[in-house]
């Protein structure tokens, strides 16, 4: 006998309509458990090519993913008058309201994947996959994980928060990332690009990256292939280069 149909039969079989919704109200909240971190605020937006979104969040995380081509959608696990969402032109600013208390609340965004995207939180970890707008991350405490990124400007800053970037490098494309703490880099074997790495901590691991008129220890400029984009790395932790 199933757990719903013993809870059933424990009541008098001469209240059927008692009987009946309690078997559809554990059928829907389930023994297997409500779950109460669940998005209860949704918002959706037409979005064209070259549309931006700007969050920002105080606590939590945000994640965002690449989805269709020609909507925005925006869910977090609070009530929706926890969040501000507006639409003005190509550009849509959602953010935490503050004046309901800073509590810790989890974004999952889904974007078209030319549109660019501005990220900021304080106490937040923000990971980002298969973008190729314009890209712009920043948190105070909190790791920047960016996967499969494809995009030709890309600015990440975290104050205490480690960073990770796995991406291609674009010809001509500008690429800063700052922190406090690591840096970890993930780049295609044949990418170019001219750098300048500094770091307060250690000698800077290359990962196999021949450069052209680099340096050695603690701050490294050089070339790798035929140049073109720009890339500045700044730690006060560990910077390692990896080739794929």
């Amino acid at each position: 006998m199933s757990t719903i149909h013993y809870f059933a039969n424990r009541f008098s079989p001469s209240r059927p309509l008692l009987t009946r919704s309690i078997i559809v109200l554990l059928a829907l909240g389930g023994f297997a458990g409500i779950d109460a971190n669940a998005p209860t605020c949704r918002h959706a937006f037409v979005a064209g090519t070259d549309s931006h979104i700007r969050l920002k969040n105080y606590m939590g995380s945000i994640e965002v993913r690449s989805g269709e081509k020609d909507r925005i959608v925006v869910t977090a696990d609070v009530s929706d008058d926890c969040i501000r969402a507006d639409k003005k032109g190509n550009m849509i600013e959602i953010a935490a309201v503050k004046e309901k208390g800073i509590r810790p609340i989890n974004f999952v965004v889904s974007i078209p994947a030319s549109c660019a995207v501005t990220l900021e939180g304080y106490k937040c970890k923000i990971t980002v996959h298969d973008v190729q707008g314009d890209l712009e991350v920043s948190t105070h405490e909190g790791d920047i994980d960016l996967y499969k990124i494809h995009s030709d400007s890309v600015k990440v800053n975290s104050i205490n928060g480690r960073i990770m970037f796995d991406g291609d490098i674009l010809a001509n494309g500008l690429y800063t990332f700052d922190s406090l703490n690591n840096i970890d880099l993930f780049l295609p074997k044949d990418a170019s690009f001219d750098v300048l790495a500094t770091s307060d901590h250690d000698h800077i691991d290359l990962g196999g990256f021949g450069l052209v008129d680099s340096g050695s220890g603690k701050r490294i400029a050089g070339r790798h292939g035929n140049g073109g984009a720009k890339m500045k790395v700044t730690s006060e932790g560990t910077i390692h280069f990896h080739r794929r």
